[in-house]
């Protein structure tokens, strides 16, 4: 996470080049498999999560991540192709995003804050 800063300026210095869209989106399809390499592990192995995980949670933060994972790793060839087309491509997490959003917590995990006086 600490690395895409540079991506990110790379795409604002040059702008529709091959390069600079390429690299943006390797760097944030790299993000994403390793947000969705934890998820998976704690999906196979809860122990680390506590009792509060929510399997059904994870299996579709895991759906999730793996298609977002694929709307960028996709746009790489497509930024050698036509970068601006890439930029566009990356629009195709938004729907993503829509249909599969996160669930909410069911109202016995929810914490709710100490009562300070």
């Amino acid at each position: 996470m600490a690395a895409l800063p540079f991506p990110a300026k790379l795409l604002s210095e040059y702008g529709r080049t091959t390069t600079s869209t390429a690299c943006y989106s390797g760097a944030i399809a790299l993000s994403i498999g390793l947000l969705w390499t934890m998820n998976l592990r704690l999906l196979t192995a809860p122990a680390p999560a506590g009792p509060e995980a929510d399997p059904g949670r994870l299996r579709a933060t895991v759906r999730r991540d793996l298609l977002l994972f694929l709307v960028f790793a996709t746009a790489i060839p497509v930024a050698f192709w036509s970068p601006g087309l890439a930029e566009y491509w990356w629009l195709l997490a938004v729907p993503v995003r829509a249909v599969h959003r996160r669930p909410v917590a069911p109202a016995a995990v929810r914490r709710t804050p100490p009562r300070t006086t």
